[in-house]
């Protein structure tokens, strides 16, 4: 990556960032985007992949809709640490007038990061 996104990615140790956005009818949040290198992987792969509310650490950050800070996702019983090269990450709810309307997630290949 580079430019002025990979200049963000390089200053906060960032190697991916998803952006999800939230279906309150269906309580589900979708992936919006993806900045990663993995980016077409992750997109073949997944299509569109939906989390429910309270599913996971984003699905969980997203019904308290409060951030989620994980130092090190080896030692979080919640995470798929098996399937997945980062060790750390920052899920951070989007919210407008009390209302949730999506999700980023951040994480990083270096423990807490």
């Amino acid at each position: 990556m580079n430019g002025d996104w990979g200049r963000l990615f390089n200053k906060f140790n960032i190697d991916d960032l998803e952006l999800y956005s939230f279906n309150p009818k269906s309580k589900t949040l979708s992936l919006a985007a993806a900045f990663t290198e993995k980016q077409s992987i992750l997109l073949d792969l997944f299509i569109n992949p939906e989390i429910f509310l309270g599913e996971g650490v984003i699905g969980k950050a997203a019904k308290s809709l409060q951030a989620q800070s994980i130092e090190d996702l080896r030692l979080h019983g919640e995470c798929e640490q098996s399937k997945s090269d980062y060790l750390s990450a920052l899920i951070v709810p989007i919210v407008t007038d009390g209302k949730l309307i999506g999700v980023i997630y951040c994480a990083s290949k270096t423990a807490r990061a």
